[in-house]
Parts: structure tokens; C-alpha cells; sequence
């Protein structure tokens, strides 16, 4: 039996537990080995969640009544994603970011579970793509996109503005 999956955008009222998700998926990821996140571990929060936030762009998903975690779906494309992708003609494709996994959702195929209210909640938006960056060199993550059904796009990717971090681009359309 498929279990009932939901979405609803975040409010600013919902920040410190959106922020919480993304700090306990920064430390597991630390735990794996990955630096990735690791501004959330300092306490900064450099990719400005209250902003997307305010722009409705956060989405807190549920499976059943039961908390999954966090992501960010951008239908209009961002600087970044332009700099990872090039300028794209801006019809039905969603870029999606900080998919990050509630603690107490780890395990039982929970992960996937949020991939699918996101992709849900790309398509109830009228997008048909849907399109996400991973740091090349996590292999766990990059095995994960791969495993729910992402094509890889481009392996190693370089960006001006990251010198630090190479990136695969994976898509799925729908």
C-alpha cells in the first residue's frame, strides 16, 4: 500500500525546524565523510533558507502524518543553476536543492520517499523536469540519484564562483 505523501510550502514560522533538518543532514553527511554542507556546521547558513523561504521555494514534506525532511524546487532558474546548466528556456523545468532527510526519517526507503513528494509537488506545479547538482565526488549521494531513476547529465562539472567542488548533473523527466 502506497503511503499518502504531502507537501506543504514552509512559513517563516517553520524555519528553525527547516534549518535543524538541514544542520542533522550536514552532520551525517560529515559523518560519511563529506565536507558538503559543512557552512550549516559553523552555524551559517549561506545559502539564505529564510529567503527562499519568504519566496515560498521550501517545502516541507510528510509521509502519512509522519515528518520526512526538506527541499528547496526553484522553477525560475537561479544564478547558480545557470552557471551548472547554462541559460535554459525556462519552460516546465524545476532545479532541485537541499533535499535533506529528517533524522528520525533515516531508513526504510524514506529518502526516496521525499524525492517522490518533490517530483509530486514538480509536476502539481506543471513542470515536466526536474533537475539537480551533486558534489562529484559523493559517491553515496550520486548512487542515490542514480538508484531513484535520475539520468546523469554531465560528470565533473567545474563553476567559476566553486573552485573547490566538481559537480554531476543529473535530470528526470516525467
Amino acid at each position: 500500500m502506497e503511503k499518502q505523501l504531502k507537501s506543504v510550502v514552509a512559513t517563516s514560522s517553520d524555519y528553525e525546524k527547516v534549518f535543524n533538518t538541514l544542520l542533522d543532514t550536514a552532520k551525517w553527511l560529515n559523518k560519511k565523510g563529506s565536507d558538503q554542507w559543512g557552512d550549516l556546521l559553523l552555524g551559517k547558513d549561506v545559502h539564505r533558507t529564510d529567503r527562499a523561504i519568504q519566496n515560498q521555494n521550501v517545502y516541507m514534506a510528510y509521509s502519512k502524518e509522519n515528518y520526512l525532511g526538506v527541499f528547496i524546487l526553484l522553477e525560475t532558474q537561479s544564478s547558480w543553476d545557470a552557471e551548472l546548466w547554462g541559460k535554459d528556456s525556462g519552460i516546465h523545468i524545476t532545479y532541485l536543492h537541499r533535499v535533506a532527510l529528517a533524522e528520525e526519517a533515516h531508513g526504510s526507503g524514506n529518502g526516496e520517499l521525499l524525492l517522490r513528494v518533490a517530483m509530486n509537488r514538480a509536476v502539481k506545479n506543471d513542470n515536466r523536469v526536474i533537475r539537480l547538482d551533486c558534489i562529484a565526488d559523493n559517491h553515496y549521494l550520486n548512487q542515490f540519484y542514480k538508484n531513484a531513476g535520475f539520468v546523469l547529465v554531465e560528470t565533473d562539472k567545474e563553476v567559476r564562483s566553486n573552485s573547490q567542488s566538481k559537480f554531476n548533473l543529473y535530470e528526470k523527466a516525467f
